[in-house]
């Protein structure tokens, strides 16, 4: 366990003899004794372009080996990158049993450890043993696989928030006693595993990462199968291994920490031109231009070659962010307050006209997102909503529909940054009709039932029903078309009354018209 370096020695106990054959003591190095370095025999060698063009065709579908090929770069400089904004991120590979999304992370790690190594599971590992692998080693990738949204502890879910995103780790006061704090340090970057997309804690963790689907493949060709065997062949250190490989990538650090800010910022002005910015949105933007600052910076400073320009993966990016924002927009707690109204009224617990009301007003005078007096002009056709939110949200809080414990503020709150929102009117007069069973005035007093008018004036809250329309693809009003009436069929075979003279061959000649008998 004694080496010498620059003739002075150092004691590394992971490799001593010492623990050697010692049952539980060799346990405490087992993970500190993968970080080798094992020189490839120059034969076996493979380039830089090897490894990436083999991680960008065996992970082909979604352009996921473009994600994790960039991703497995960024994790040697997580710390000089973490250091600029406070911010990194992490990939999380999304899909169904067996469709190959641990072997991308474990491809990713193997760029740095042996694929040998056991992942951490999120529902066996405990809240400590994740805390102290995220302080164990320093841009090393860490896989945390079977994420899923209500079996993990909230501790490790709250963690991963934070782990992922800013790199903030669990503060706690240093023995039972006075008054020091000490935090659990995040030196890991972390690949994240899971058959469900992150929607818990209203798509707090989804915004944070980038979400890659890998679909179960079919069919795989001859081909694909021997490229996949090819590329686990030199991620195994036993094997070939990409020592070299990692060499190489390390030596761009100055590189990224000469110019990886300014590359990150221009990325990050590129994609504000062409999408509009929201809340979700400029997180999941400064996320992505982590991964376009690396392209950028690899295409212009090193020597290396990515199998793609910078321009193509630009346009990936593009794609990734509309398709993360529609799905955090389609599954986040207003999404499913709506969906849930909208199965409100087909059960008649929400009634147009008593809980909302949908007119084509020219103005309403009411109250903006900031509490402003305004008059509100609308141009002609254009379909405007009122609705009573605090009356929603009892019959949507009462019929089992509110899983994640949402609040009236919360929904307000989220509403009032929406597209859609328009403002607050003090009072508008809703109606509808309610059947009543009265009883008949004869013998046997039966019931029956009545419509009777009802109305009430309250305030409401005003959205912009197209819009709203557009984005959530709901539609609250239901229209009864009349059934068609069946179509009566022409008797093929009509009765007249119409005499017919038919010729005849008789015996005798026909009668000349004389009244007499013979």
């Amino acid at each position: 366990g004694v080496v010498t370096h620059n003739k002075n020695n150092y004691y590394l106990p992971a490799f001593s003899t010492i623990y050697a054959g010692s049952g539980k003591q060799s346990d405490k190095y087992e993970l500190i004794s993968q970080l080798v370095y094992k020189e490839v025999p120059a034969e076996k060698r493979v380039t830089f372009e090897k490894w990436a063009s083999l991680m960008d065709h065996v992970y082909k579908i979604n352009d996921n080996g473009k994600w994790a090929l960039i991703f497995a770069i960024m994790c040697a400089f997580r710390s000089n990158i973490h250091c600029i904004d406070r911010l990194f991120t992490a990939p999380f590979f999304m899909g169904p049993m067996s469709s190959g999304k641990t072997q991308i992370a474990i491809s990713i790690r193997s760029l740095f450890i042996s694929p040998n190594i056991p992942i951490f599971n999120l529902n066996t590992g405990t809240d400590a043993a994740m805390a102290t692998i995220m302080g164990m080693f320093k841009d090393v990738p860490v896989v945390l696989d079977e994420y899923n949204n209500k079996d993990i502890s909230d501790n490790k879910f709250q963690a991963l928030k934070g782990i992922v995103y800013d790199g903030d780790g669990k503060q706690k006061r240093k023995g039972t006693s006075g008054r020091e704090i000490e935090n659990d340090k995040v030196f890991a970057p972390v690949v994240i595993c899971g058959q469900e997309t992150p929607q818990r804690d209203d798509n707090a963790l989804m915004s944070r990462v980038i979400v890659c689907e890998v679909p179960k493949p079919r069919n795989r060709t001859p081909e694909e199968v021997r490229i996949f065997e090819e590329l686990k062949t030199i991620e195994d250190p036993n094997k070939v291994g990409l020592s070299n490989v990692l060499l190489q990538i390390l030596e761009l650090r100055p590189m990224f920490m000469d110019h990886f800010r300014h590359l990150k910022q221009e990325a990050y002005n590129e994609l504000k031109q062409d999408i509009i910015n929201s809340g979700e949105m400029d997180r999941l933007m400064k996320t992505a231009s982590l991964f376009l600052g690396t392209v950028k910076l690899i295409e212009q400073y090193s020597s290396l070659q990515l199998p793609f320009t910078y321009a193509e993966f630009f346009k990936i990016a593009q794609e990734k962010i509309r398709f993360q924002l529609s799905l955090i927009r389609s599954t986040d707690k207003l999404a499913m307050f709506f969906t849930a109204v909208n199965n409100m009224i087909d059960t008649k617990q929400v009634i147009e006209g008593r809980e909302f009301l949908i007119e084509q007003p020219k103005k309403v005078t009411g109250k903006d997102s900031r509490g402003d007096q305004h008059t509100f002009t609308f141009e002609p056709d254009t379909n405007i909503m009122f609705i009573r939110l605090s009356s929603v949200f009892s019959i949507f809080d009462r019929s089992g529909y509110n899983s994640e414990g949402s609040t009236l503020s919360t929904i307000e709150q989220n509403l009032r940054s929406h597209p859609s929102y328009i403002g607050t009117v003090p009072s508008r007069r809703f109606t509808w009709e309610e059947s009543i069973e009265i009883a008949r005035a004869d013998d046997q007093e039966t019931m029956v039932k009545v419509m009777k008018p009802k109305s009430t004036s309250t305030s409401a809250i005003i959205i912009d029903y197209d819009k709203f329309r557009e984005l959530y693809n709901i539609d609250f009003r239901r229209t009864f078309a009349p059934e068609p009436e069946p179509e009566v069929k022409k008797e093929e075979n009509v009765r007249t009354n119409t005499h017919t003279t038919t010729t005849q061959d008789l015996s005798f000649p026909p009668s000349d018209g004389d009244n007499r008998p013979f």
